[in-house]
């Protein structure tokens, strides 16, 4: 409940910050947007009601998170310089650094992970456009087949014609032989 609540809250964001985070969240919102309207997203054989609502709850929970870090990161004061490196200031301040880049690691994780989803959507799309066109192909089988027998057909019948055209050289030949003797005969 407390994620559907925050997503109704907006997040002041500065407007001119451009940092490694605002840009990851930029990424990350074409990844979603790109997830969202992705043609596999609802295909039947990737199992499951997909949700676009828990997608962009997701991309609302990493810009909470984005928001959060900075919030903390800008927050937290530098280090004076003369503190002694045994410090509380300064183990603390190095304790945060640490958790920050522990942070920003696992935000790149989150988005590295929606970016996988979106590459084997991509990989469904293909393969479920493979089976479409293999489908369409099947079907036509038996049209392609039967054009094939007459095409077949055509060619005996070709045969048969170019033997009966040979016949009839024959005879042609025959009949100009037989005129031939019966010219030299009478003449």
């Amino acid at each position: 409940m407390r994620v559907v609540e925050s997503a109704a809250t907006a997040l002041q964001w500065p407007a001119s910050l451009d940092n490694d985070e605002t840009r990851l969240l930029t990424v990350v919102e074409g990844i979603v947007e790109r997830i969202a309207t992705h043609p596999a997203w609802k295909h039947p054989v990737a199992n499951g009601d997909r949700s676009v609502v828990a997608l962009h709850m997701e991309l609302h929970a990493l810009a909470t998170a984005t928001y959060e870090l900075l919030q903390l990161r800008y927050t937290t004061p530098e280090v004076p310089a003369h503190s002694a490196p045994e410090s509380y200031v300064r183990q603390e301040w190095e304790r945060r650094q640490v958790a920050f880049a522990h942070s920003r690691a696992a935000l790149i994780e989150r988005g590295v992970c929606l970016r996988l989803i979106e590459q084997a959507l991509d990989r469904v799309h293909r393969l479920a456009e493979d089976l479409r066109t293999t489908e369409q192909l099947a079907t036509q089988s038996a049209a392609v087949d039967d054009l094939y027998r007459q095409l077949a057909g055509a060619n005996v019948a070709a045969a048969t014609a170019n033997i009966a055209v040979d016949e009839l050289d024959d005879a042609a030949e025959n009949l100009r032989a037989q005129l031939a003797y019966l010219s030299s005969v009478h003449g």
